[in-house]
């Protein structure tokens, strides 16, 4: 075996040597169009491979005879199963470009490399989406090699942080609240309905979004089902973060395992009111298009007389649509799992049933605020005021992903990295204050492994909080006090899931001048003892 790499190693270098002869008497360009592309030919072609290989010696490419690390594109017009396989395989983290002959020849013609993204033609069915979802995948640093727990990723809070989807739709809505505000004096203003109308207020959202950024610049993937998910096994446990509605068809949805979803099938919200500013249904036509113009992904438009209409618009919209309601047509908004459970034990399964319910009775099981809301709901009521967002209430930064410890040591360091993440924030908001909470995830004695690979999986929630005499926004007072609070907690370190810091009592609010100062945090309360696993109870995670 080692003779024979040898064998092929001298006939590689031979073959390279065969071809500099050629470059050279060609009068090759180092610096012509193909300056760092090394092709690799598979099977007929044309151009033919002969061909192929006079066009990079002439303009500065490389060609090689066989498939090496150093090539960088692969050049075929029907691809075998074998090398599909090949590529396909979980094991593959890096697969190469493959692209018809034309690429090469458009190139030439064109006078400048044109962009690799036009994959091979007549590939084996199946195999042609897999290949631009490898290619992507293989584009994303993030994505080369398998996740990697706190224990084994030095810099994992900047990794987790950049790579977070939840980070960015938080700090994305914190940025669009920011310009919001900033543009609030000089938009124009709502008009009082007149007499006898209503409102018109605008629901805009865009279309599984993630998916449709995904798919942006590949045309090979219009119209074709897809989904977004850190894992590409089909036995993996990375989570569907996005699904298009070709994917949804099959059955596939948001927050489902990748292995689900490949078993199935081998939002971001704005409102308006735009009362008085002419017709509702015209401007959410002109957003739209504007928003697919500028961005290449659509959005769909609920048009109703207030927030909640509009929104439930929304639903019958998609994909890709606009809606104009006028009274309550689809599911309640608002109404998540616990309050559905709540509803059902008291036989109340359908809008219909909350609008047959007296108000005193479902203010009395739900709550005064709840019962009330549900109901105004299901009668198509909502006097909410479309405007820029409230001050701000708190700042906070938390992961609950991959969180593996095994010391004190690697608690702080971990608080300690947490504490900057959250001074930034604060930072960046222009806010500084006084009452710091520690939230803590803590695995229950005897729970399993997580289904999700390395989630946190069957937890206890606690939380401490502490208030300090003055504003404060720095790094190393949020540490500090952070690790004082989880020394305060004294849960051991390998029991740890999940941490976060949050800060409220902020500046920006006069009423926080005022709040006493509590305790300081080593005298907070101790923490009951770790409970137990109980197998027999629900297990989402």
């Amino acid at each position: 075996m080692e003779d024979f790499r040898e064998y092929m190693r001298l006939k590689n270098e031979k073959l390279h040597e065969q071809f500099l002869e050629q470059q050279k008497a060609a009068q090759g360009d180092r610096g012509g169009i193909f300056s760092g592309v090394c092709i690799f030919v598979n099977g007929f072609t044309k151009p033919s491979h002969l061909e192929l290989k006079q066009i990079m010696a002439s303009h500065g490419g490389i060609f090689r005879n066989y498939l090496q690390k150093d090539v960088t594109h692969i050049i075929c017009s029907n691809l075998p199963d074998s090398k599909v396989k090949h590529l396909e395989n979980v094991k593959e983290r890096d697969p190469k470009p493959i692209l018809l002959p034309e690429w090469v020849t458009d190139s030439l013609e064109a006078g400048q490399l044109l962009p690799s993204s036009e994959p091979a033609a007549d590939l084996p069915p199946g195999s042609l989406h897999s290949l631009i979802a490898a290619q992507a995948r293989q584009r994303c640093d993030m994505l080369k090699g398998p996740p990697r727990s706190s224990r084994e990723d030095p810099a994992f809070q900047a990794n987790y942080f950049a790579a977070s989807r939840l980070h960015f739709i938080g700090s994305w809505k914190a940025r669009i609240e920011a310009l919001a505000a900033s543009m609030a004096n000089n938009s124009p203003k709502a008009c009082p309905p007149a007499r006898g109308s209503s409102r018109a207020i605008i629901h805009i959202d865009m279309d599984c979004f993630f998916a449709c950024v995904a798919a942006l610049g590949e045309p090979a993937l219009q119209g074709k089902a897809l989904c977004v998910s850190h894992s590409a096994s089909s036995k993996g446990a990375g989570e569907v973060s996005s699904a298009n509605y070709e994917a949804r068809a099959f059955g596939v949805r948001a927050g489902m395992f990748i292995s689900e979803a490949k078993r199935l099938c081998p939002d971001i919200i704005a409102f308006m009111d735009v009362t008085g500013l002419g017709d509702p249904e015209a401007i959410a036509g002109k957003l739209r298009a504007q928003i697919e113009a500028d961005t290449g992904c659509t959005a769909s438009a609920g048009i109703g007389p207030n927030m909640l209409l509009a929104r439930l618009a929304t639903k019958r919209a998609k994909p890709n649509g606009q809606f104009l309601i006028n009274s309550v047509q689809v599911d309640l908004p608002g109404v998540g799992w616990s309050m559905r459970e709540k509803l059902k034990a008291l036989g109340i399964t359908s809008v219909a049933d909350v609008r047959n319910s007296r108000l005193t009775m479902l203010q009395h099981e739900l709550g005064t605020k709840s019962g009330t809301l549900v109901w105004d709901y299901a009668h198509g009521r909502d006097d909410r005021v479309v405007a820029p967002s409230q001050v701000r209430k708190s700042v906070g930064a938390e992961i609950n992903y991959a969180v593996r410890l095994d010391s004190v040591g690697d608690a702080d360091k971990f608080v300690d990295e947490l504490a900057g993440e959250l001074a930034d924030r604060m930072l960046k908001a222009g806010v500084k204050g006084r009452t710091l909470t520690l939230k803590v995830k803590r695995k229950k004695s005897g729970a399993p492994e997580p289904i999700k690979f390395l989630g946190h999986g069957i937890c206890d929630n606690h939380s401490r909080s502490v208030t300090m005499p003055r504003f404060v926004g720095t790094r190393t007072v949020l540490a500090k006090t952070g690790k004082e609070l989880l020394r305060a907690m004294n849960i051991p370190a390998p029991d740890i899931r999940g941490l976060g810091l949050t800060m409220t009592k902020l500046d920006n609010d006069t009423a926080s001048s005022v709040a006493r100062p509590s305790a300081p945090a080593p005298a907070k309360g101790a923490l009951p003892a770790q409970s137990l696993y109980d197998p027999n109870a629900h297990n989402p995670f």
